[in-house]
């Protein structure tokens, strides 16, 4: 079964890299670690002794206590390109891949050897990570396409496709059928099975805002599924939300609930999801200022009314600065 893609034109493909992209991600490798919210300097350095780190789209915790850099942070031997650091550089519309291109426009590509790590696979994650390898180079439209992964919700053709590839967690992947797609040739079966997937997803999302499932509870809009679905589908389905908030149990432990976190169209300036003290209710939870979860830290066993009693306690007592 065939997936409707866009096609893209020969000037926009003109300074693509002429390699395959697996054979120069087998020569620039980009290593997988396990997800987790966050990781420390001192984890990172006992697991790859001896070695300077690239840590790309995932935060290393009080990074930003050492040297800011273009695209990030530098501290010991670790530089850390990634946008969830709570800095004000970073409390903006911007994600890894437009770190990783301002990186890479000012120093080049990082050196095949170097060691360059992420720790999930989303449309931000694979961009970044082949930007700063030199498997990508570092155009605007990957950052484009990164914007509408992470903040807008739009349904941007390079996002959409490599967010239905997410959960896969397979580099190789991802970038053999990113290069199929930019070249406008087919997609493997099991990538348009995937991509027809995504787009199911957004059709999702618009018939669970026109059905009611979606409530509002106080500052939040909050829905309880049996499956989880992005809270960046819904922010152009619910434009008068402040905070969004989906609950579902967790994949991994059925026992937990995972929540995910967006900050909506309609949140007030100043309303930043890292300050407003969620991990005192959820040490589970990570993310950046206007999005989160709780996925990489395993979940938690709050109730879902419970949840959203103390998310909105929690906004309401940082406007009130207590």
């Amino acid at each position: 079964m065939s997936v409707e893609t866009t096609k893209f034109s020969p000037e926009e493909n003109e300074i693509l890299p002429q390699q395959d992209f697996v054979e120069l991600l087998r020569e620039r490798p980009i290593t997988l670690i396990e997800e987790q919210s966050f990781y420390t300097i001192g984890e990172l350095k006992r697991m790859f002794p001896d070695q300077k780190i690239f840590a790309c789209d995932f935060r290393v915790k009080s990074i930003e206590g050492g040297k800011a850099i273009a695209g990030g942070y530098k501290r010991d031997v670790i530089i850390n390109i990634d946008h969830h650091a709570p800095t004000d550089r970073m409390e903006r519309r911007i994600t890894s891949t437009n770190l990783a291109i301002d990186y890479v426009r000012q120093n080049g590509p990082v050196e095949a050897g170097v060691l360059t790590l992420i720790n999930h696979t989303d449309c931000d994650s694979i961009l970044a990570s082949a930007i700063l390898k030199g498997i990508l180079p570092p155009e605007e439209r990957f950052g484009r396409a990164a914007i509408a992964a992470d903040h807008t919700g739009e349904p941007e053709p390079i996002a959409e496709l490599l967010l239905a590839f997410n959960d896969k967690r397979d580099v190789e992947f991802s970038l053999r059928n990113l290069q199929a797609f930019l070249g406008n040739q087919p997609l493997e079966p099991e990538a348009q099975e995937l991509l027809k997937y995504q787009k199911q997803q957004r059709e999702r999302a618009k018939q669970l805002v026109a059905s009611g499932t979606f409530r509002q509870v106080g500052r939040v809009f909050f829905a309880q599924l049996p499956q989880k679905i992005e809270t960046s589908l819904l922010m152009n389905e619910l434009p008068e939300a402040e905070v969004i908030m989906i609950i579902s149990p967790h994949q991994k432990n059925p026992k937990n609930w995972e929540v995910k976190l967006r900050l909506g169209q309609a949140a007030p300036e100043g309303l930043n999801l890292q300050k407003i003290g969620i991990r005192k209710i959820d040490r589970s939870y990570g993310g950046r200022w206007n999005a989160g979860s709780n996925k990489r830290g395993g979940g938690t066993e709050i109730e879902p009314k419970e949840y959203v009693q103390l998310l909105n306690e929690k906004i309401e007592q940082f406007e009130k600065g207590d």
